[in-house]
């Protein structure tokens, strides 16, 4: 090749030199490369082990807290034993009385110390009991220290007095660094917490930590090889103490200094004072090694983990040698190769320059080397040489007539051109929107008639002028520098803007902006589509969207299917379902099963012939529970009156319902109440007839006749009524609670009947009651009521299963401890109480249930008030007692009622007082009494009680005849004993009238309600007394002679 080339261009083959530079440029990759991977493995390592030893640093230190967080745990959890407080209090009262050294002192220390002595074991070495005022006076191991005042004396720069002081102020778990600390002789570290007692800090509980646990874990060498090691310590000045042993110096702990200036205390210095890091350096020992260091703030220790470079690179340094030889093979191999394939490549090459050059210098007969059998670019270059010749001609003759086909075409789109641009403005002036034209500074240059009519302008008028003449104020400058900034608008503009017609009136304009080219000139073409009446649509269809959105009542809209199609956020709330979970659903989704298949069958015949619907229906929310809502179902009629949908809108009535409930059942039950006062009311008129009767007759006969036995049976069961009277009231709240010395043993006894006829059939009641039970003071109205709650709750709680109710009494001895666990602890003393059992055999409780159990209005039961559980409570309140409660579901319940006992001299005084009651003497009166009531029996049997101990007697049957015989025998009459309830005129209206004729009138009212409800309406107006019916001939006797002879003193 080089004889067809001048001489200055000749050159050397192209494989030598392509040999050469690929040579030169593989020993330099080789090279460069070898020593890229010898840096980066050196560096990886390094990286590797310095984030291994940060993992390792950060779970020191993160089993370092963990220990001191479970050891500060602790302390919180001491802070709150009632047992410690007791503990501090207790010392604290004996420490200041006689010392350390006295007996109180030392009784309770030798108590405590066997309490105290288990915390210390394994991870303490002292338990300390501080008051406010800092006096240490209790610790377990009694050294130097007790007794010391932390604020003052040889013990107030002390760690211990630190974090006592920080207790106190921040009312928190405190704990100190480790420190020598003189009376243990050795490094401590202290955490205190404050004991709080009533709201009122009492004093501190706090622990000497024992060193072990943490070095255990600083010199865990795990992980760290041979050479490894792991150093604490913390700053003193100019030096940092070590806090543990070394691996080469187990004594280095609390002995050992190392200088900040020293030049190898860089990683203790930095994590001392609060720095993390890694580096490789020289340690004190001149050895090269890998550190990493932290700040572990809680113990103010500065923390670093090493390890000797040459044990963490040896592993590469082996395998160094064993890739450096496996690169120098593959030089060796890739020159080879190399070799061969370019002495193929530049073999042919070679012979097609050779070639070029030849018809280059103007040879038309050169062959052309044949290649074909290499089958690759240098073959087709070959080919191409060969046809590139034959080929020019041809193309020359072919671009000839390209040409003039071309300009015969221009020809053609050009009066094609002429004939669309005709047709388009055609259209534009028959459209209905308006359109302009404008250049680039905004000057209109051609409108179409729509957008004359539209703004009420003649086209003389609009062309040259501004486009923005069109528009608002407002918009004008937004226009004008859309329309300045061309680029900006290239993609076309849209907005809504307010134009302004030739007459001043504004309307909604729908604005579209494009930018085009014409002749090499920016132009703009803009539509613009009046809005006003759909903006009006759009606005009200807007509000009424938003209306229907912020309704508190749910609204849905569904298809002629019933498929969900929309809902407001109050129908999500009602339902509980999210809006995925409604959409494209069947409102039967909601379906509770309460209607019945008629119900809905009426609902959508109602809805099909296009009337509306209203009804409650109780429907089922996500959760499961059940809600009630007044519906409102209507159907969506078309412009043909086709139902195309359904709207509902739905209210929750759920609470309304339940209050409506409830009220009635309250309504009920109150009209049960008036119905038991009135049936108790009159049984006790029967019942004074009855009573008084027996009463005159066992008078009147002689104690050993055979009837006395007889007419004393007689005043027992009227005694049980009237107590059964009393009891009718107070169910229906007018009862008159007393207390007296009752058995509860005697008094459940006396309930059986009652309480047989209050519990289904299928329950058995078992009972266990002590015959030998102490007596209580308690209202027996009261509690009855308990045990009738108890009882009827239990049965409740078995419902129609079969079951047993169990009532025990007994007397038990209750300690402090076990009063803490009753439900009233506040007024309750260690001592003997009265105990009463229900327990059952029922469904029980959860833990939940339990725990509202006594809130007032609380009830698992749908008519229930929520009033028995907490009356009860109140009940046991008002008797300084306490209640248990015993329940696990499936299991039962036990309600334990404890009751304060009396002593036996109270017992003995209350009996001593009842003899004495009934020994006294029977005192005759004299005068006439005028009886006012409009029972037969209940005047006659009263006279005749009054007529027993020397009175006169007039009678009356009503107040209207009683004034009258008041009136008439007004001298001779000393007193009257009046009836509440009459016909005519009542007791209150005929004690005025007795008032009018004589102010000092001795009145007596008699009534079958308690005092309270019968006396009310005669506060301060001179009421000599009150007697409840049914009354003994005595108490009647007594209560008027008390009443005349305190009348005659006062006159």
């Amino acid at each position: 090749m080089n004889k067809f080339l001048p001489k200055f261009m000749r050159f050397h083959s192209l494989f030598s030199e392509l040999m050469t530079w690929v040579s030169l440029t593989l020993i330099l990759l080789s090279v460069l490369l070898g020593m890229y991977i010898y840096d980066h493995v050196n560096k990886v390592i390094e990286q590797q082990y310095l984030s291994a030893l940060e993992s390792l640093a950060d779970e020191k230190a993160s089993s370092i807290y963990n220990i001191l967080e479970k050891d500060r745990s602790n302390v919180r959890v001491l802070s709150h034993i009632p047992e410690v407080h007791e503990a501090l209090l207790g010392l604290k009262k004996a420490f200041y009385r006689g010392g350390v050294n006295g007996r109180t002192y030392q009784e309770k220390q030798d108590h405590y110390d066997v309490y105290f002595q288990h915390f210390l074991e394994g991870s303490y070495y002292d338990l300390f009991l501080i008051d406010r005022k800092g006096t240490i006076v209790y610790t377990v191991q009694h050294e130097s220290d007790l007794g010391k005042n932390l604020l003052k004396g040889a013990y107030k720069n002390t760690g211990l007095a630190q974090v006592f002081r920080q207790s106190l102020k921040n009312l928190e778990v405190v704990n100190s660094t480790f420190a020598y600390y003189e009376s243990s002789q050795e490094p401590a570290l202290f955490i205190t917490a404050p004991m709080i007692v009533k709201h009122q800090v009492v004093g501190v509980v706090g622990l000497q930590v024992n060193t072990q646990n943490f070095y255990h874990e600083v010199n865990n060498y795990v992980g760290l090889g041979k050479t490894g090691m792991v150093v604490v310590g913390k700053r003193v000045g100019d030096h940092v103490l070590l806090a543990s042993p070394l691996r080469h110096d187990p004594d280095a702990a609390f002995q050992r200094t190392i200088p900040l200036n020293a030049s190898f205390s860089r990683p203790i210095r930095e994590s001392s004072q609060g720095k993390t890091g890694k580096a490789i350096l020289k340690d004190g020992r001149g050895h090269d090694v890998l550190a990493v260091w932290q700040y572990i703030p809680a113990l103010q220790w500065g923390m670093v983990v090493k390890i000797d470079t040459s044990e963490a690179f040896s592993y590469w340094q082996e395998l160094r040698k064993t890739l450096m030889f496996y690169i120098f093979m593959g030089l060796l191999l890739l020159g080879l190769v190399v070799f061969l394939a370019m002495y193929r490549i530049t073999k042919p090459l070679q012979r097609l320059t050779e070639a070029s050059v030849a018809i280059a210098s103007g040879k038309d007969d050169v062959a052309w080397p044949s290649l074909a059998y290499r089958n690759n670019e240098l073959s087709v270059l070959s080919q191409s040489f060969q046809t590139m010749t034959q080929q020019l001609q041809a193309s020359k003759q072919a671009l000839l007539k390209t040409v003039q086909a071309l300009d015969e075409n221009n020809q053609l789109l050009d009066s094609r051109v002429h004939e669309q641009t005709a047709k388009v403005r055609a259209v534009l002036d028959a459209t209905s929107d308006g359109m302009v034209t404008v250049d680039a500074l905004g000057v209109i240059q051609r409108v179409n008639p729509a957008l004359c009519r539209m703004f009420e302008y003649v086209e003389d008028d609009l062309i040259g002028s501004s486009f923005t003449r069109l528009f608002e104020d407002s918009e004008k400058m937004n226009l004008s520098h859309d329309l300045l900034a061309y680029s900006a608008i290239e993609q076309g503009l849209n907005r809504h803007v307010r134009g302004v017609k030739k007459t001043e009136v504004l309307f909604n304009i729908e604005l579209n902006i494009n930018a085009m080219q014409v002749d090499q000139q920016n132009l703009f073409l803009a539509t613009l589509h009046d809005v006003s009446e759909r903006t009006t649509m759009q606005l009200q269809q807007d509000r009424l969207t938003e209306a229907i959105y912020q309704s508190k009542d749910a609204v849905l809209i569904t298809d002629r299917d019933g498929v969900i199609e929309y809902f407001n956020p109050a129908f999500q709330r009602l339902s509980g379902y999210s809006e995925e979970e409604l959409l494209g659903r069947n409102p039967r989704i909601m379906n509770s099963g309460k209607m019945s298949k008629d119900f809905y069958q009426r609902m959508w015949d109602t809805l099909m012939r296009g009337d509306m619907w209203h009804a409650e229906f109780t429907n089922c929310h996500k959760d499961g529970t059940l809600y009630e809502v007044d519906q409102t179902i209507s159907p969506i009629l078309d412009q043909d009156t086709h139902i195309v949908g359904f709207t509902s809108v739905q209210r929750d009535i759920t609470g309304e319902k339940e209050e409506r409930e409830k009220l009635e059942h309250i309504q009920r039950l109150e009209s049960l109440g008036v119905l038991a006062g009135g049936i108790a009311h009159d049984f006790n008129n029967l019942l004074t007839a009855i009573l008084g009767n027996a009463a005159l007759a066992k008078q009147r006969v002689d104690h050993l006749s055979p009837v006395t036995p007889l007419l004393t049976n007689v005043e027992l069961a009227s005694e049980k009524a009237a107590a059964l009277c009393k009891q009718m009231l107070a169910y229906s709240g007018k009862g008159e609670f007393i207390t007296e010395k009752i058995n509860l043993t005697h008094m459940i006894q006396e309930m059986m009947s009652l309480l047989n006829v209050s519990i289904d059939k299928n329950i058995v009641v078992r009972l266990d009651l002590s015959e030998q039970l102490m007596p209580i003071e308690a209202d027996v109205a009261q509690m009855q009521q308990v045990v009738m709650n108890l009882v009827i709750n239990a049965s409740e709680a078995i419902g129609k299963h079969s079951g047993t109710i169990t009532l025990h009494t007994g007397v038990v001895d209750i300690d402090q401890q076990y009063i803490t666990t009753t439900y009233i602890d506040s007024d309750l003393n260690p001592g003997r109480y009265v105990a009463l059992e229900v327990s059952d055999t029922g469904c029980g409780m959860n833990d939940e249930t339990k725990k509202h159990l006594f809130d007032p209005f609380f009830t698992t039961k749908f008519t229930g008030r929520g009033l028995g559980m907490s009356a009860i409570l109140g009940i046991i309140r008002g008797h300084h007692g306490g209640i248990k409660v015993y329940s696990e579901l499936g299991k039962g319940s036990t309600f334990k009622v404890l009751l304060p006992c009396l002593d036996a001299a109270d017992a003995d005084m209350d009996d001593a007082n009842q003899d004495s009651m009934d020994a006294a003497l029977v005192i005759k009166g004299c005068g006439t009494i005028l009886v006012i009531d409009d029972e037969e029996t209940i005047r006659t049997t009263a006279s005749m009680m009054l007529e027993s101990f020397g009175f006169k007697t007039l009678t009356a049957q009503d107040g209207e005849v009683g004034v009258a015989v008041f009136r008439e025998h007004q001298k001779e009459i000393n007193g009257v004993l009046l009836d509440m309830t009459m016909p005519r005129m009542n007791g209150e209206d005929c004690f005025r009238e007795l008032r009018r004729i004589d102010p000092h009138v001795v009145v007596i009212l008699s009534s079958g309600y308690n005092q309270q409800d019968a006396t009310n309406r005669f506060a301060g107006k001179g009421l000599a007394g009150f007697i409840q019916k049914p009354y003994f001939p005595q108490a009647l006797g007594d209560m008027m002679m008390e009443a005349l002879a305190k009348h005659d003193q006062e006159v």
